[in-house]
């Protein structure tokens, strides 16, 4: 099960009207945690229904208006980002942000565990961050190391190699 969530990184990524590499969330992972918030609200929607004292109602509330609360950002927060990826610069988009770097501005490719693992394509005066758990990242990869060769893009390449390694000792 958990190689076929994973997958879809390695498939072809979605493209938009203009023809360009739109990069999102895996879906899976945006569906549980979509169904996380719902099963959080639904529990807590049932509360009055269930036979608790005042002290265990007090506590049940608080831990899942917190999940609820969390899951509905983070859900929120997966179903508005996404990455566009055209000819001559990269787009970060998300519910809050939005960040672009040209492919000629990146002096360097990183990559962090953050968050699942992001690419972190470096500039002068900014940097745009790529999750690594989306769908065509590979193609994303295939891209970069297009763009500004093997050499410069040898962090993403890396990680990526490093993550199909660990998909296929599952």
């Amino acid at each position: 099960m958990t190689e076929k969530m994973l997958n879809p990184m390695f498939g072809p990524a979605k493209r938009n009207s203009a023809g360009d590499l739109k990069l999102v969330r895996l879906g899976m992972f945006r569906w549980l945690v979509s169904l996380g918030f719902l099963c959080a609200v639904s529990a807590l929607l049932l509360m009055p229904s269930m036979e608790m004292d005042a002290e265990e109602s007090g506590q049940f509330i608080v831990i899942l208006g917190a999940c609820a609360f969390i899951l509905g950002f983070l859900a929120i927060f997966l179903l508005l980002s996404k990455t566009i990826v055209t000819d001559h610069e990269v787009r970060s988009h998300s519910w809050f942000a939005s960040k672009t770097i040209s492919f000629s501005d990146i002096e360097k490719v990183g990559y962090s565990r953050f968050f699942g693992g992001r690419f972190i394509l470096q500039g002068t005066r900014q940097a745009v961050k790529v999750p690594l758990m989306s769908v065509g990242s590979a193609e994303f990869v295939d891209k970069l190391s297009e763009k500004l060769g093997r050499e410069r893009a040898g962090a993403a390449v890396e990680a990526l190699a490093k993550q199909k390694q660990q998909i296929e000792r599952l």
